[in-house]
């Protein structure tokens, strides 16, 4: 009808930023200096100082911070243990490092890598594994570490979307030899395109910070093969200004999902994300599962979203071991993980950002929540 104008949605993300990061992005451009410099080491030490690792490096990307992760560890032909459902940087990155990514299936709860999966495809050609803290939620660092040390790995920690995931009160980061870390525009801390690797290894770190700069060390003098994965001080700027403020995004991320917990929970058509207690989850993405018994499927379930202004996002319709690039050599394609096959075909993220309000929260759960006559407004009827 024409005048009128539609309500706007309930936005999977909002990467909107603050006066005073656009104002320190200003004062780098202004100052004439804008490559990687002394602002990108603040950063730097300071990223390290919140994670509590006593090393960190900043890069280009998420993908860099894992390519220069594996670079650092991995030996051509090594094989490196990836969970098959996550995004495909985490396998990729291996194999421009030359290594081997070998899949396993992931849990069906957590979504996490299973480790008990993971201990079957070992191999003598096995050197590391590659935990994903997927969507926000943090691996069992005592698990985890005890399984690396049994098995003589090194390990890769991939908490691109989890910056202040805890497992019994430490940061994921504590938990890894190396971990990338990804600030891209939907991440709960972002820059526009940026990434850190940390670790309390200081010969890794110098290493790392050679490969990120053309192996170069002084200037001109090419110690190793190394790429252009340098940060700018611009985008170091705005997350010198954005990492104070995470916790609070975080626990307003955590507030919502609190929210949706008591209030989608009541839906026997859908699995609602839980964490165990020791997991201090930071909701990157809030992911649920619509069930195999439910009355519409999960595209069904999210085009019943959008009719009702809520946006949602499948994370990850095709598990890795199923991706063209992997599954043409032949010993992905031969690989039945079928835990992650059948997630791949079910989960589907809703908005969980710390920019909603506590209407958009409530357009969601009314979205989603059962009708005085029992039924689930969550269907395409």
């Amino acid at each position: 009808m024409p005048g009128v104008i539609e309500p706007r949605p309930v936005a999977m993300a909002a990467p909107k930023l603050e006066e005073d990061e656009i104002q320190a992005a200003t004062a780098v451009l202004n100052s004439g200096s804008i490559r990687q410099g002394a602002v990108t080491a603040q950063f730097e030490e300071a990223f390290a100082s919140h994670v509590g690792t006593e090393h960190a490096y900043a890069c280009s990307s998420g993908t860099a911070a894992l390519h220069l992760a594996y670079l650092s560890t991995i030996e051509p032909g090594d094989e490196v243990l990836v969970p098959a459902l996550t995004f495909v940087a985490t396998a990729s990155a291996v194999s421009l490092a030359g290594g081997v990514p070998v899949f396993c299936d992931v849990d069906r709860n957590t979504f996490l890598l299973d480790l008990d999966d993971a201990a079957t495809r070992i191999t003598d050609r096995t050197t590391a594994i590659a935990p994903v803290h997927l969507f926000g939620y943090p691996f069992d660092t005592d698990e985890l570490r005890e399984f690396a040390s049994r098995h003589g790995l090194r390990v890769i920690g991939d908490a691109a979307q989890a910056l202040g995931s805890r497992w019994a009160g430490r940061d994921v980061d504590t938990s890894s030899d190396l971990t990338a870390h990804s600030f891209y525009p939907t991440k709960n801390l972002f820059v526009g395109e940026g990434g850190m690797v940390t670790t309390d290894d200081a010969d890794l770190d110098e290493l790392g910070r050679l490969l990120r700069s053309h192996g170069q060390r002084p200037k001109y003098h090419h110690r190793i093969l190394g790429l252009n994965y340098r940060m700018t001080d611009v985008e170091a700027a705005i997350g010198l200004k954005q990492l104070p403020k995470v916790e609070a995004r975080n626990d307003r991320r955590r507030q919502i999902a609190d929210t949706y917990g008591r209030e989608l929970g009541q839906l026997d058509a859908i699995r609602i994300p839980t964490a165990a207690a020791e997991a201090r989850h930071t909701y990157h993405q809030y992911t649920i599962v619509v069930k195999p018994e439910a009355p519409v499927q999960r595209d069904e379930f999210a085009s019943g979203l959008a009719e009702r202004g809520v946006q949602s996002q499948v994370n990850y319709p095709i598990p890795l071991h199923r991706q063209p690039i992997f599954a043409d050599d032949g010993r992905s394609a031969a690989t039945q993980l079928p835990i992650a096959e059948e997630l791949a075909t079910r989960v589907l993220s809703i908005p969980v950002h710390h920019h909603l309000s506590d209407g958009d929260v409530e357009k969601v759960v009314g979205s989603g929540a059962p009708s005085e006559r029992g039924e689930t407004r969550c269907t395409t009827t």
